[in-house]
């Protein structure tokens, strides 16, 4: 998803984010805290509400 052009650009950032905090998590094993969570939370409404995608 992170490089399908049919995704507008804003969307599209928003999720390489998430998907940066998840596989660190996940594969790196690194902590994702508070911050991280904010900053997943944060990416996640630029992905996913309605005005992203306008």
């Amino acid at each position: 998803m992170a490089a399908a052009g049919s995704i507008p650009t804003r969307p599209r950032a928003a999720f390489s984010e998430i998907a940066r905090i998840v596989e660190a998590a996940l594969f790196a094993r690194r902590p994702v805290g508070a911050e991280g969570w904010q900053q997943a939370r944060g990416a996640y409404e630029r992905f996913a509400f309605r005005d992203a995608w306008a």
